[in-house]
C-alpha cells in the first residue's frame, strides 16, 4: 500500500468495522491470505486498489466477494523514525 502505508508500519484495526464505504482501507482476508487494500463500490462488484502501482487492481463479482471477509477498517498508520 505504499506510499501511504510502508512495509513495516504499524496498522490499527477498527475489527467492528466491517461495513465498507468506499476509497476507505481495510484488512481482507482472501483463502490463506490477508492483505490490506483500499476499497471501491461498484453494482454487483467491489474493486480492491492497492496505492502501489506495481500491484494491480482486483475486481470482484458476487461469487468472489462471498468468499472474502472483511476483518476490519484500518483507522490508523503510523511507524517509528529512527
Amino acid at each position: 500500500m505504499e506510499p501511504e502505508i510502508k512495509n513495516g508500519d504499524l496498522l490499527l484495526i477498527d475489527q467492528d468495522s466491517k461495513d465498507i464505504y468506499p476509497g476507505k482501507i481495510y484488512l481482507i482476508a482472501m483463502a490463506e491470505v490477508a492483505v490490506v487494500r483500499r476499497i471501491d463500490v461498484l453494482p454487483g462488484r467491489l474493486i480492491l486498489h492497492c496505492d502501489n502501482p506495481q500491484y494491480p487492481d482486483h475486481s470482484l463479482d458476487q461469487e468472489d466477494i462471498e468468499r472474502i471477509r472483511i476483518l476490519g477498517r484500518v483507522i490508523w498508520s503510523g511507524r517509528e523514525h529512527m
